[in-house]
């Protein structure tokens, strides 16, 4: 990844950040009995730290650390008479389970006002779940699943666009090939991890491009934490001879 992508990325993670501190300390002023002097502002932060994705967890992480360093240098929250940022961090491990406990322990224990994370689609849904009980602002800018905001949470909030959003783009992306080239696709094939967002990228798939006349030759899904090769389900796929494969790995 070149230095302008990841100063894009970056750049990004602040502008969430900066969301989440207006909504956190909407939500700790509302919790208070009486107007209160505040020396700083804690965010719980929950991301992929370890595992599989660790990598990409640590750059979000970097990310995140430098937006608050920026705000903090900046002068802090100059509406609360310069309060300072300070982030908590919660490794979900990639995990569901391990998410929503962390998720327990940053409202329970460190006390925070609200939540930012978690990156991966199923983690995010359980992490949602436990901010939900617990009345806390828990802010989402990277998870894609369009289930995420089809429950009716009051406290989660996403800032990206779901996967069905960008399913309708993709259409319109294949209906143009089709017309300059020659209508050389009309059989598609589908290969999707079965977690949260390939599950829901997978079906978003299916329902606009079959609404739109294409023919959904093949469906084939994985198990995401233990595969070690897609043989298998690649062999499954060129039996089906599509034109075209669409893939959520």
């Amino acid at each position: 990844m070149g230095e302008k992508a990841v100063d894009k990325r970056m750049l990004m993670i602040a502008a969430a950040v900066i969301i989440i501190i207006i909504v956190g300390v909407a939500a700790y002023f509302l919790m208070q009995p009486k107007p209160t002097e505040v020396k700083e502002i804690k965010i719980g932060v929950i991301l992929p730290l370890s595992g599989k994705l660790a990598e990409t967890g640590a750059d979000l992480k970097r990310g995140i650390e430098f937006a608050v360093e920026q705000i903090n240098a900046a002068g802090g929250i100059k509406n609360l008479g310069g309060a300072k940022l300070v982030v908590v961090f919660g490794d979900s491990a990639g995990k569901p389970e391990t998410g929503a406990a962390e998720a327990e322990r940053l409202i329970t224990e460190e006390k925070v006002v609200a939540i930012l994370g978690a990156y991966q689609s199923s983690v995010t849904k359980t992490v949602s779940e436990v901010c939900e009980r617990y009345h806390v602002p828990h802010l989402n800018p990277d998870s894609t699943s369009p289930a995420l905001t089809a429950r009716g949470y009051e406290w989660f909030f996403r800032t990206t666009p779901h996967d069905a959003m960008f399913a309708a783009q993709h259409v319109e992306f294949v209906n143009w090939l089709n017309e300059k080239y020659g209508n050389l696709i009309k059989r598609i094939a589908i290969i999707h991890e079965d977690t949260e967002w390939g599950t829901k990228t997978a079906e978003a798939w299916q329902e606009y491009f079959s609404a739109a006349g294409y023919e959904i030759v093949k469906v084939v899904s994985y198990h995401a934490a233990t595969v070690t090769s897609l043989d298998s389900e690649v062999d499954a796929l060129k039996a089906a001879n599509p034109d075209l494969v669409l893939a959520a790995c």
